[in-house]
């Protein structure tokens, strides 16, 4: 099985967004939140054989709102469905981003919209396997955007060529909107990484990340995003811990490979409400490479 199959339904379209970033120079880097969300400790890491126990998870704001998305299109699809996966502070090769996964209108066909300052990605697929088909839409009418808080978005959509074939996927003309990330935090992790991939030795923590955790999913997961370096070489990575192992997916650059790890010894990833404590050795897919990890991962964002 592709290692992108493996990951769906969580993230195929975000990884669509990721990888056609990284496989092309950032074109316009956000800027930093202004007002950064309070930073939150990083949680310890317990001795090998000990229990783990991922600190306390970030608590939202009792004065902000969940996050929340109105998206309109003009075109082959109208609008974003209600109950859009949202999240904000997503590290991406060119900074921060802001990205909303879900359903159009259109029966089958899901969107994934990227934003960045003055700069929108839009994703429309539907199918799977053999039936999977994709269009790709750009943009600049992106403002007030900040990655920690949301952005307004009003900007005509002009497509991409890419190497996918469209299928029944419908073509969008233009997008509205606005984002507001509410009471979401990035988590914390303490996981650290040492192995080899093709190209160059993997080492050192995931950072920037974001961490979001899913206890009522079946298994329950916890997924991370963030920046880890193969060699001196950021890449982006999507980390996804079960009680069943975990995997390690490096998105490849014009300059690094992609890469996917995968554990599955159930003793190797313990998943608490809160997060996961993971300790183990993952082995690359069609290689001999692998890949030690160890820490914690604390929940920014728990989805019901």
């Amino acid at each position: 099985m592709e290692p992108l199959k493996r990951l769906r339904p969580w993230a195929l379209g975000l990884l669509l967004v990721l990888v056609a970033a990284c496989g092309s120079a950032p074109t316009a880097a956000p800027s930093a939140a202004s007002t950064p969300l309070p930073s939150v400790p990083a949680p310890s890491s317990p001795p090998l054989g000990s229990s783990p126990s991922p600190s306390v998870a970030p608590t939202p704001s009792v004065s902000l709102p969940p996050a929340s998305a109105t998206i309109t299109f003009t075109g082959g699809a109208t609008e974003v469905a209600k109950g859009a996966q949202i999240s904000c502070q997503l590290p991406s090769l060119g900074g921060s981003i802001i990205t909303i996964f879900g359903s159009t209108n259109r029966t089958g066909v899901a969107t994934t919209i990227s934003l960045s300052s003055g700069s929108i990605a839009v994703t429309l697929d539907s199918g799977s396997g053999a039936t999977f088909a994709a269009r790709e839409f750009t943009g600049a009418g992106v403002t007030n955007f900040d990655a920690a808080r949301g952005a307004q978005i009003d900007s005509p959509l002009q497509e991409v060529t890419t190497g996918s074939a469209p299928g029944k996927v419908p073509a969008v003309r233009s997008i509205k909107g606005s984002v507001d990330c509410g009471n979401q935090t990035p988590g914390t992790s303490t996981l650290m990484l040492t192995g080899n991939a093709a190209e160059l030795a993997v080492s050192g923590p995931i950072d920037p990340i974001r961490v979001d955790c899913n206890p009522n999913a079946k298994p329950a997961t916890v997924h991370a995003v963030g920046i880890l370096n193969v060699g001196s070489r950021p890449v982006v990575i999507v980390f996804q811990a079960t009680a069943t192992g975990f995997t390690t997916f490096l998105a490849p650059t014009v300059t690094t490979l992609q890469h996917f790890y995968t554990n599955t010894d159930p003793t190797s990833a313990t998943i608490s409400p809160t997060g996961a404590h993971v300790s183990g050795s993952a082995t690359e897919s069609g290689t001999a490479n692998t890949l030690q990890v160890s820490g914690d991962l604390v929940c920014g964002v728990i989805n019901p």
